[in-house]
């Protein structure tokens, strides 16, 4: 069921069809528009044309980055999502950001670390997803966080479970010569 408004869709339309870049808060009410329908594919490129514009004259723009890296994240683009979030492991002096925005783009690269472990199983992937939402934590306790970190436990769990079962498998494979 859509429960776009008439409002909210004349909003869209009037944004997407604009050749300028929105505000900051226009753009911040487009995203929880687009969040809340069933596939984002439809509004990516117009965060990506927009990020473009305003790279051309701004160094950073904190909202922008976390609008771009989470919807790169839920639309599968995991490459894009973690390159785009890359910003968090620049210093405070390059890349000016509210504690609140940085644990926003350290939460969403922590999961989207996790969304790739869960294709790759590379363990290296949990050590970087952990960093990543330590520094969110770091800047502001949400329950995103929260939530990231335990899906981080239950990935650790589940890697160490099949480690065990594998050297419990290899430690008992010639069992039949003991007969």
């Amino acid at each position: 069921v859509n429960t776009t408004t008439l409002e909210d869709r004349e909003f869209v339309l009037k944004l997407t069809e604009g050749g300028g870049v929105p505000s900051s808060s226009d753009r911040s009410r487009f995203f929880e528009i687009a969040k809340a329908s069933t596939n984002l594919n439809w509004c990516s490129r117009f965060f990506e044309g927009w990020w473009t514009k305003l790279r051309e004259g701004v160094a950073s723009e904190p909202v922008a980055i976390m609008h771009l890296a989470y919807i790169f994240r839920h639309t599968g683009r995991h490459r894009d999502s973690i390159t785009t979030s890359n910003v968090i492991e620049f210093g405070r002096d390059r890349f000016r950001c509210p504690p609140n925005l940085m644990s926003m783009i350290a939460t969403n690269r922590a999961a989207t670390f996790l969304d790739i472990y869960e294709r790759h199983n590379d363990p290296e992937v949990l050590r970087l997803a952990k960093l990543a939402v330590g520094k969110a934590w770091e800047n502001q306790k949400s329950d995103e966080a929260s939530n990231v970190y335990q899906r981080l436990d239950k990935l650790k769990r589940e890697m160490e479970e099949d480690n065990y079962k594998a050297r419990v498998n290899q430690a008992y494979a010639d069992w039949a010569d003991w007969t």
